[in-house]
């Protein structure tokens, strides 16, 4: 067997040093994770739309996004207050839940909470879908009852602390749709 070199199949020992320092790096490195992480109070997830905002930044359209309450410090440093927060991370890394960072989306938030439509083992946009498919606490694409798929929709409730004359909290409910729940191969 010969190189392209034509030299026999080991090669040089120069370009074998460098064969086996590559083979060592790629045994090293961890792999990247790609999924979607759900709780009850916390969202994690891998994107592909990932938006440059500052010109010239060096990212790809690959992120880690996370929703999930944090205790964040008031503007006049008043102590703190549970908010919501978003969490953007555009390295490449084999946990979704950590790293990059947290915006608050809305400050002074008592609870949140995630569900997850699970459709089953049946025909996607279908009626039975519909009628057969239920809510669930949690998410975890790295897990067998799961992997290698989405929920098709998202539900999103978030209350917040009683304020004004009612003195009654209050609670907003929605539902975002994941248009690809199946996995890609490429």
């Amino acid at each position: 067997k010969r190189d392209a070199t034509g030299s026999g199949s080991g090669g040089s020992a120069r370009q074998q040093t460098e064969e086996a320092q590559r083979e060592a790096l790629e045994a090293e490195r961890e792999p990247v994770a790609f999924g979607m992480r759900g709780e009850e109070d916390e969202l994690h997830f891998t994107t592909f739309a990932h938006m440059r905002t500052v010109e010239g930044e060096r990212t790809s359209h690959h992120a880690e996004i996370g929703y999930y309450l944090k205790e964040v410090e008031k503007k006049r440093g008043e102590g703190t207050v549970q908010s919501l927060v978003r969490r953007i991370d555009t390295t490449y890394d084999d946990d979704i839940t950590e790293g990059g960072e947290v915006y608050t989306l809305v400050p002074n938030v008592e609870d949140v909470e995630f569900e997850y439509w699970d459709p089953g083992d049946i025909e996607l946009g279908t009626e039975e879908e519909l009628g057969q498919g239920s809510w669930t606490r949690t998410w975890d694409t790295s897990q067998r009852e799961h992997y290698k798929r989405l929920p098709t929709r998202v539900k999103i409730t978030i209350t917040l602390p009683a304020q004004g004359p009612r003195g009654e909290e209050e609670t907003f409910t929605t539902q975002t749709r994941i248009m690809t729940s199946q996995r890609l191969e490429f």
